[in-house]
């Protein structure tokens, strides 16, 4: 008898753990109301909301609207990070206003804001049932950071100041596509005080893991006095159209199919492990840029901090004259945007490219022979 009894108590303490552990490891669940809610009346410069469940329906995206139409400046720095939104109805679906014949998707449509000011930054990272992100006519005056977003459309018109990070889906790389039209991005960068060839990797305007980044009618401007960077990591597709970006573009990690700049302009193009595609793919004019610039990661240490760097190549000074391999390895990207010019038919870049290459090749000679008069070349 006794031993009955403790089976039986045994058993139900087993059975009341194994439930409180379920419910434990359940996530708090809020409504998508209740969230914006709570971001609007907050009075802490950090709303941050993690390891939850956003329920949202039609109702709660209806209230929204209307919150946010009357509360359109956002105060504190929003965090959202491993937050999941359950959806309860069908009536998320909407047309985009620009092609009727594409439709967005209930994650799109839920993370689709309009005319909003986000006076700190926003960040979102690592929510796994947010695939699409669209903001339009939204200023963010201390950065925007979306981190593991399939889809993002940035445009009509919006601000982006002090600091930009849009990832992909790294897993699903073809599939992520980056979207930037008809906005601005203002940009001081801080740059090394140690080295004038080392940009510190914390300038923050950096787009990476996306099949494909398309930018159009996009002014990116930036502090004259500093060196300033918009870094593309880990793209396979390109394409900028009558852009006006004031910066130098970095590409890092990138195996090109499809490279196409169109009425655009930049201060040079910077490279590290570059491929390039083939010329049906590559459209490039000489015209858009001054010239091309060999780039390597590097560590410095400043202010007791470890930073990774850019280390920027020029083939100018003796002490780079010097450096063969990396004057090798510059010369290699000028001759292969020649050759793509001429496979391309497009004489008046190639002539260009071939004169800038002339020009550092000369460099480099009479460097060899001012280090060694007997030198042959």
């Amino acid at each position: 008898m006794l031993r009955n009894c403790i089976k039986i108590l045994l058993c139900l303490f087993l059975t009341t753990a194994n439930i409180t552990r379920s419910w434990s490891q359940e996530k708090p669940v809020i409504s998508y109301f209740e969230m914006w809610q709570d971001i609007v009346s907050s009075t802490d410069t950090i709303y941050l909301l993690k390891n939850s469940s956003v329920e949202v329906d039609s109702s709660s995206r209806m209230r929204v609207l209307s919150l946010l139409s009357k509360n359109p400046i956002i105060k504190p720095q929003i965090t959202l990070k491993n937050v999941s939104f359950t959806f309860l109805d069908d009536a998320a679906s909407v047309h985009h206003q620009d092609q009727v014949d594409w439709t967005f998707n209930k994650i799109e449509e839920v993370l689709r804001l309009i005319g909003l000011t986000f006076q700190r930054q926003l960040n979102i990272e690592n929510n796994g049932s947010i695939e699409d992100i669209n903001f339009r006519n939204c200023t963010f005056e201390n950065g925007l950071r979306l981190s593991e977003i399939r889809n993002v459309e940035i445009g009509s018109h919006s601000v982006i100041s002090q600091g930009l990070y849009i990832s992909g889906d790294k897993q699903l790389l073809n599939q992520s596509h980056l979207t930037l039209s008809d906005s601005k991005i203002e940009m001081p960068i801080s740059k090394s005080g140690k080295d004038p060839n080392m940009t510190k990797l914390q300038t923050w305007l950096w787009f990476r893991d996306f099949g494909t980044v398309r930018v159009k009618n996009l002014q990116v401007t930036a502090d004259p006095d500093q060196e300033n960077g918009l870094d593309f990591h880990n793209i396979n597709r390109l394409v900028i159209e009558s852009s006006n970006i004031d910066v130098t573009a970095s590409f890092d990690n990138v195996r090109l199919e499809l490279f196409n700049i169109y009425n655009s302009t930049f201060k040079n193009l910077r490279f590290n492990n570059v491929a390039f595609p083939n010329q049906y793919d590559f459209h490039c004019r000489w015209n858009q840029f001054n010239a091309l610039i060999l780039m390597e990661r590097s560590m410095t240490l400043e202010s007791g901090m470890l930073y990774e760097a850019y280390i920027k190549y020029f083939a100018k000074s003796d002490s780079e004259l010097n450096m063969e391999n990396k004057y090798d390895r510059l010369i290699a990207y000028y001759y292969k945007f020649l050759q793509l010019y001429k496979l391309n038919g497009d004489q008046e870049s190639a002539k260009a490219c071939h004169e800038a290459m002339k020009d550092i090749e000369t460099s480099r000679l009479n460097y060899l022979n001012r280090q060694n008069p007997n030198h042959k070349n």
